[in-house]
């Protein structure tokens, strides 16, 4: 078992277009963990949304994970295909596929199955 902690901060951009829906998510992460007292690393999420109705979408996105401690490039990279369905104002279900790709530790392919009912406050 490997106990972290992680502190972040993010900047969100969007564009919404007539159905349509681009945005980027910056974020740095602190990361502090058992193995590694610090690592910060650099993520970007870029993505695309289908709106189908009012309170149904599509999500495609691609996240990279540049480790910023250790400059060898890339570690990760994430690419979401997911559907969401908005019960109201504050509830959501999404659910969808997820390969995840590791590159540094392992040259590893995951693929996944996502699940997550989303509380906004």
């Amino acid at each position: 078992v490997n106990h972290e902690n992680r502190l972040w901060q993010q900047i969100l951009l969007r564009k919404k277009l007539s159905k349509n829906e681009l945005y980027s998510r910056f974020r740095i992460e602190e990361r502090f963990t058992e193995a590694s007292p610090l690592v910060l690393r650099l993520r970007n999420r870029s993505g695309y949304i289908y709106y189908l109705s009012k309170s149904l979408s599509l999500a495609l996105s691609n996240d990279i994970f540049l480790n910023l401690v250790n400059s060898e490039g890339i570690d990760q990279n994430w690419v979401m295909l997911l559907v969401r369905k908005d019960i109201n104002k504050h509830l959501s279900i999404i659910g969808g596929y997820q390969i995840q790709h590791f590159f540094l530790d392992r040259n590893l392919i995951n693929h996944g199955l996502i699940t997550r009912l989303q509380i906004s406050l």
